[in-house]
């Protein structure tokens, strides 16, 4: 039984064009099969215990922030996809992956298949960022899916990088290469790769001006993982966030600063309260990025206004509960905001925008406003209600863990109204 890789169409023979979709030489062998009278293939389906890989095989991490959005481990026949910004550093992350891998797993074949830059190019960058690493010759400049599967047959690659999915093409399918046919095809054909050969592959993608995967949705639903690389290019800080996870939880974000032997872990809570900052309109907090607790400060400066209208200036954060607090503040705090410029922000190029940092942000205003530094060694959390009652917040015990010994925490259990703080 013959199969069409592009509609899956089925025929008894082998042909060269697919009489259901005018592709070109996409017919491929199916022992595992039966026909319908209308000609259309059914595969055979399988138990899970019939499956030949029970037992999956992993290969542990040992880098803490990344197996905090990862887990424990790469899964053998796993398709991921990390995306982000060009020059973002994407494939500095994905080689220290590897090298990260090679840890736990030194025997383990490897190989990196790269459509933007040279083999020797994304070699020497990867003897920059490891120069004691022993000489690798596993870097290959590949254009074409057919290319890497060769590789794979050839050289038993367990575990392969293909930098990106938007540079590659199958020479059975027409269009050029990041045209959505390609990509859905290419994605396609790497995801049986995977499960067929149990190779964990990961694909590099870009993502548009907007900051979507660039490519077809189907690219993001047919991955087990997706992972996305961020932050601002002109600054050192990275976050990588989970955004999918077949294997484990979606959620999670790692903390690095890019440095020259790569991007490196930086969050340290006890480090970050040590280095504490006591002025007017200083308020510290715990908010939540993708589902990880961090800590933060929010930061707001107050002036008067002379024209008309206000300025009123948010950074990394939901302004439109910014201005929600605003009309608490005035209404219950005796606060007289309405012709104050307001700036605030949280430093570190954080986005934040769960409600938990509510009383955060009031407790910040209010104390700018008086021109008043808030106690020391204090976390405000909780979220606001219109009546200026402090709420439980999602995932507050998971938020209260960071907190070092020696701190106050003020939230909806010590202080149930917002009055009550004046």
């Amino acid at each position: 039984m013959y199969i069409c890789s592009n509609c899956e169409y089925g025929s008894k023979v082998k042909v060269g064009k697919c009489p259901n979709c005018g592709g070109f030489g996409t017919f491929i062998k199916s022992e595992d099969s039966i026909t319908t009278k209308s000609g259309k293939s059914i595969i055979k389906l399988q138990k899970a215990s019939q499956s030949q890989n029970n037992n999956r095989l992993s290969y542990p991490l040992s880098n803490k922030e990344v197996k905090g959005v990862i887990g424990e481990a790469f899964i053998a026949d796993g398709f991921y996809l990390l995306a982000g910004e060009p020059g973002i550093g994407k494939s500095t992350f994905a080689l220290q992956i590897i090298h990260d891998i090679l840890r736990g797993t030194p025997d383990l074949k490897w190989g990196y298949f790269s459509g933007e830059e040279t083999a020797q190019q994304v070699m020497a960058r990867y003897t920059r960022l490891y120069p004691d690493h022993h000489q690798v010759d596993d870097f290959f400049y590949a254009t074409t899916f057919e290319s890497i599967k060769d590789a794979i047959q050839t050289y038993g690659y367990q575990f392969i990088i293909v930098d990106s999915i938007q540079t590659i093409v199958s020479q059975h399918y027409d269009g050029s290469p990041g045209s959505a046919g390609q990509v859905r095809t290419c994605a396609e054909l790497l995801n049986d790769l995977a499960k067929e050969y149990h190779v964990t592959v990961i694909v590099i993608g870009h993502v548009t001006k907007g900051g979507e995967i660039a490519g077809p949705k189907y690219l993001e639903h047919i991955v087990d993982v997706v992972l996305y690389v961020e932050g601002d290019r002109t600054g050192d800080l990275r976050f990588l966030r989970n955004y999918k996870n077949r294997f484990g939880n979606a959620d999670g974000t790692g903390i690095f600063e890019m440095k020259s032997n790569g991007l490196q872990p930086i969050y340290d809570p006890e480090k970050m309260f040590a280095g504490q900052v006591r002025a007017p309109g200083i308020a510290w907090t715990i908010g939540l990025d993708n589902g990880r607790p961090v800590v933060v400060w929010i930061e707001t400066l107050l002036t008067k206004a002379y024209g008309k209208f206000p300025d009123r200036n948010y950074v990394g954060v939901n302004s439109k509960r910014v201005d929600m607090i605003i009309a608490i503040l005035e209404k219950y705090m005796g606060c007289k905001l309405g012709m104050m410029n307001i700036f605030l922000n949280i430093p570190g190029e954080f986005h934040l925008t769960d409600s938990g940092l509510d009383l955060a942000i009031a407790m910040a205003i209010y104390s700018a406003y008086n021109n008043e530094i808030l106690p020391d060694k204090t976390i405000w959390i909780g979220e606001l209600g219109l009546t200026g009652r402090i709420s439980a917040t999602r995932s507050h015990e998971k938020r209260v863990s960071e907190l070092p010994k020696g701190w106050t925490i003020v939230d909806y259990k010590s202080q149930n109204d917002i009055r009550g703080l004046q």
